[in-house]
């Protein structure tokens, strides 16, 4: 009688270890023994080997917000410092939104981490914002935003794009 006890203890104590729950708007990415796994888990629970640890990564649209502060950003910054073309310093509010494909969650956790929110969008961002602006006179920013705004998002999707290239 006791050794079933202890038998069954030992058996949900196994049990309780080889799951996991992935929260929504996530996925969750497997390193087993210290090895990042080619596939995630989807939302929700799932089984798992006892030596596998499951990081959950969102994939939600955040917002990164440089300047302004705003109730519904998730994360922010100060204002962008940038030079135009006609050499005045002008100071800029951006809001970035983003989000990070599910496919792309374990080349991005492998190379940049957890943390790649602010070790990769707020320099991009920070170059793409002072680059494009030195494009634009002061007045232009002002009156043309829309191609402001186009320039900026190509520069940004480049520097993404460079950056996971190069790794």
């Amino acid at each position: 009688m006791r050794s079933r006890i202890v038998l069954g203890a030992l058996a949900f104590a196994l049990l309780a270890g080889c799951n996991t729950t992935v929260p929504p708007g996530h996925v969750g990415v497997a390193v087993y023994w210290g090895r990042v796994e080619p596939w995630t888990y989807a939302e929700g629970f799932h089984w798992t080997s006892p030596f596998t640890d499951v990081y959950p990564v969102s994939i939600q649209t955040q917002t990164y917000q440089m300047g302004e502060s705003g109730a519904a950003s998730t994360q922010h910054d100060e204002d962008v410092d940038a030079l135009t073309r006609d050499q005045l310093s002008v100071s800029l509010g951006v809001s970035v939104q983003f989000h990070l494909n599910p496919g792309a969650a374990v080349p991005v956790y492998r190379l940049l981490g957890e943390g790649y929110t602010t070790s990769v969008i707020h320099p991009i961002v920070r170059t793409a914002v002072r680059d494009a602006a030195a494009g634009f006179t002061a007045i232009e920013l002002v009156d043309d935003r829309t191609t402001f705004q186009t320039r900026m998002e190509d520069l940004v999707h480049s520097g993404i794009r460079t950056l996971l290239r190069s790794r």
